[in-house]
């Protein structure tokens, strides 16, 4: 489960003149069933748009995201969704929606049970309506997916959040409050109460200033919490003690399914306690660490809690780009992929690996059957490492991704390594897609989304 995904526009009206389409809505003559329209100057006809969205009778997921449309008009916007029965997804991403846009919104989704999924991130209403709004949410009944990311929300908005999140009777399933103004003591406060929520699935509260105290109180929260299966708390400050913290809260916890800590600095000393919680969660499937300063000697714990028996079961996903392993540290992980055999899907990508790294990396490909794609990007591998990978492909009929992008090597040898990867496929398989935007995909909705790809790409 994810948060809804942005709408797209309805195929069947996209060839249709903007002006024709929105007197259409208006009339009920033309009947999409979603309306996207970002970035598209639609200022400049605010009041078709306003009546066509009064008078809809069809359209459920509208995107107005990134059109400049104002507080006067995100305030009407604002009434007319009190009343309406019609939509279900409203993107109003950055549309410099301020103070009276916000409070209209507050009333609506007090009033509106049918609307389950807003955006109202990239929008600066002020301390004021951020609290009214944060108020309104305890009286919500409709609402299931809610964005607020870069709305600058304060530790006052945060108390009110807690509030909410602690209401029985809120139906909230996905919340974003990533890159806001919280501070560790908001961050605290906000994660303390999703100790006792029963109802929230994923959680961002990356871009805080949360440091350790807060992932202390984020650690404890998880403890508790049975129904969260995504939290994303990255960009954050968070040192080892933070980590280690939230190590000791997975060896409790049995119900996260994605944790990204990208972009903290947890790996000093190789965090082992956060490592063995990694090692003992039953139902952990992808985890992002990357840009997370784990070094080349710093990744014995994590290899070593993913090397026993059984550990991570569920784990398949594992992000450790833009990090500083090297050849040195590579050893460790590759004993781990020789061990553990439910990860399909390795980020390796920015991390200096040379020839002898690719080396130890065709190794285990030789003989391991269950990793799928490996992103290796930008290291410093030439022709040596990249022809080691191609023999290794000669036995490896399980990986169907490789991407090499970055690197040099002969254009012979990439073009070897592709058609190595394209073995027993239909011509109307894709294989260009890249590990990024799977881990993309992933990380929004735990679907399989598609992650089939093999690239071979010369600097």
């Amino acid at each position: 489960p994810g948060a809804v995904h942005a709408p797209a526009m309805d195929p069947a009206f996209a060839q249709v003149p903007l002006d024709d389409l929105l007197e259409g809505i208006k009339a009920g003559t033309y009947l999409p069933t979603s309306l996207a329209l970002p970035h598209d100057f639609i200022l400049i006809r605010a009041e078709p748009l306003l009546a066509a969205i009064e008078f809809n009778q069809s359209v459920t997921h509208l995107d107005l995201s990134c059109n400049n449309l104002g507080d006067a008009i995100g305030q009407k916007l604002g009434n007319i969704l009190k009343n309406d029965t019609i939509l279900r997804t409203v993107r109003l991403k950055d549309n410099t929606i301020t103070e009276y846009g916000f409070n209209r919104f507050a009333e609506a989704i007090v009033e509106n049970d049918t609307c389950e999924s807003l955006d109202l991130s990239c929008n600066f209403p002020g301390e004021a309506a951020l609290v009214r709004l944060c108020e309104a949410l305890s009286s919500s009944r409709g609402l299931r997916d809610l964005n607020l990311a870069y709305v600058k929300l304060t530790e006052a908005c945060a108390v009110h959040l807690a509030a909410t999140l602690r209401c029985e009777d809120v139906r909230l399933q996905h919340l974003d409050v990533s890159f806001n103004n919280f501070g560790e003591e908001g961050c605290a406060v906000v994660a303390n109460a999703l100790a006792d929520n029963i109802r929230l699935l994923s959680f961002d509260i990356s871009g805080n200033c949360m440091r350790d105290k807060g992932a202390g109180a984020l650690a404890e929260a998880l403890k508790r919490n049975r129904t969260l299966e995504a939290v994303r708390a990255r960009d954050n400050f968070i040192k080892v003690v933070g980590a280690e913290a939230l190590g000791k809260a997975l060896q409790e916890n049995t119900g996260l399914a994605l944790l990204d800590l990208s972009n903290n600095n947890i790996w000093e000393g190789g965090a082992p306690e956060f490592a063995r919680g990694v090692g003992a969660h039953p139902a952990l499937r992808c985890l992002a660490v990357r840009s997370s300063n784990l070094r080349m000697s710093q990744t014995g714990p994590l290899a070593a809690a993913l090397s026993v028996e059984g550990a991570a079961p569920s784990l398949t996903e594992l992000d450790l780009s833009v990090n500083a392993i090297e050849d040195v540290g590579i050893g460790p992980l590759c004993e781990m992929l020789r061990k553990h055999t439910p990860l399909k899907s390795l980020n390796l990508r920015f991390n200096g690996l040379k020839d002898a790294g690719a080396a130890q990396l065709a190794g285990v490909l030789a003989l391991n059957k269950t990793l799928e794609r490996l992103d290796l990007q930008h290291n410093g591998i030439t022709e040596a490492g990249a022809s080691r990978l191609a023999d290794a492909l000669r036995t490896n009929a399980t990986l169907r991704h490789l991407d090499l992008a970055r690197n040099t090597m002969r254009e012979g040898t990439a073009e070897l390594i592709t058609e190595l990867l394209q073995r027993g496929r239909s011509p109307e398989e894709d294989i260009g897609t890249p590990l990024e935007e799977a881990m993309r995909l992933l990380e929004r909705d735990f679907g399989a989304g598609p992650h089939g790809g093999a690239q071979a790409v010369t600097a």
